[in-house]
């Protein structure tokens, strides 16, 4: 990663770590701010994904993926995950 690449990522981190939190959330740990740290895991991943030119949809179907595949919740709540990717690509705007 390049050094301009990791600064971007230090800038946003934190914004996406709040979109994520309260936007898309599905564990619930909004209520608990000593775990809003739930989702870092997911964070440079979400990052690169929106930095390499993912679209709304694209972000929304990998949040989806994550919550059935990753955490094992099914059904998925695709409205949450789509209002969290419009403002996850935004940041880039």
């Amino acid at each position: 990663m390049s050094k301009q690449t990791f600064r971007k990522y230090e800038r946003l981190k934190g914004r996406i770590r709040e979109i994520l939190v309260t936007y898309w959330d599905p564990l619930g740990v909004n209520k608990y701010p000593h775990v809003w740290d739930e989702y870092d895991p997911y964070l440079f991943r979400i990052f690169k994904r929106i930095e390499d030119g993912s679209t709304e949809e694209d972000i929304a179907n990998y949040l989806v993926s994550l919550e059935v595949h990753s955490m094992g919740l099914s059904p998925a709540d695709e409205v949450r995950a789509s209002e969290a990717a419009v403002r996850l690509v935004a940041l880039l705007d």
